[in-house]
């Protein structure tokens, strides 16, 4: 992920670094307390990098020092990019639950159990005051970012990629198949 003139990325270890883009010196790491090699951008936002451990934490870190701030602790493996829009941040876990923490202080907001396994590698995206994100029964979901309550499904027939808003709608591929929801 690329804010500014700072790179951020994680490492087959689990750590996150930031480097400066322009000098190309390492400016920071994260020293995650996992050792399982999974690789997700962070989502960057108010000075603050979002960042997903493999075993289940979320982890919120200073972009200027690369100190954390806080961390949440979710009921399942985490493995996509989380999202960030104002004080929300979204993340799912392996087990089929969609979280939203107070991007502040990594309080639960909301925890939407979809009852199956999330679906690929499809991270969730957030548009305007919605939430979509693809669960493991090949349902593409729609919630509402304040309350996590559900607006609509769209069963499909084969695995989801990462939803995209697109002017009012909903582009999406599932299979082979490139789809958009009106």
């Amino acid at each position: 992920t690329v804010a500014g003139d700072v790179v951020y990325y994680p490492d087959w270890g689990g750590n996150l670094h930031a480097l400066d883009t322009v000098t190309g010196e390492k400016l920071w790491t994260f020293e995650e307390n996992d050792s399982t090699h999974w690789l997700t951008a962070p989502a960057i936002s108010g000075g603050v990098a979002y960042h997903v451990e493999y075993d289940s934490t979320l982890h919120a870190i200073d972009t200027a020092t690369g100190e954390e701030i806080w961390s949440f602790e979710a009921d399942g493996i985490l493995s996509r990019s989380p999202a960030v829009k104002d004080d929300h941040v979204v993340f799912t876990t392996i087990g089929g639950h969609l979280y939203a923490v107070d991007a502040g202080s990594g309080e639960l907001l909301w925890d939407f159990n979809a009852g199956t396994a999330t679906e690929g590698y499809a991270k969730p995206i957030i548009a305007g005051d919605v939430v979509y994100f693809a669960g493991g029964d090949r349902k593409l979901r729609a919630l509402e970012l304040a309350t996590g309550a559900q607006l609509w499904s769209y069963q499909t027939a084969g695995t989801l990629g990462t939803p995209l808003p697109y002017r009012g709608k909903v582009l999406f591929t599932s299979g082979n198949t490139l789809a958009l929801l009106r």
